[in-house]
C-alpha cells in the first residue's frame, strides 16, 4: 500500500515507482521493502476490490495532516489491505 501511497503521490507509474525504489534504497529501507515487487502485482493489488476506497481516505488523512502541521496523525494497514 505505502508504494501505491507514493505512486499516486509522485504521480508516476507502477514501472516507475518501482524504480524509484531499485534506486532509493533509504526510500526502500522507510517504506519496509527487502524485495522489490513486480509493477504488476502493484497494479493487480490497486485493482482489488476496496483497495481504491483504502486509498482515498489514507490520502485524505495524510492531506489533513499536511494542512495541520503540528498535529500527528497515524495510518496504518495490514497486509489485508484493510
Amino acid at each position: 500500500m505505502a508504494c501505491l501511497v507514493l505512486r499516486t503521490d509522485l504521480k508516476t507509474t507502477y514501472r516507475g515507482v518501482i524504480e524509484l525504489l531499485a534506486v532509493a534504497s533509504e526510500l526502500r529501507e522507510a517504506v519496509g521493502l527487502k524485495k522489490l515487487p513486480h509493477d504488476s502485482t502493484l497494479k493487480k493489488f490497486a485493482q482489488r476490490e476496496g483497495v481504491q476506497e483504502a486509498m482515498d481516505g489514507m490520502l485524505a488523512t495524510l492531506a489533513q495532516a499536511e494542512a495541520e502541521p503540528v498535529s500527528y496523525v497515524e495510518a496504518a494497514m495490514d497486509a489485508t489491505g484493510l
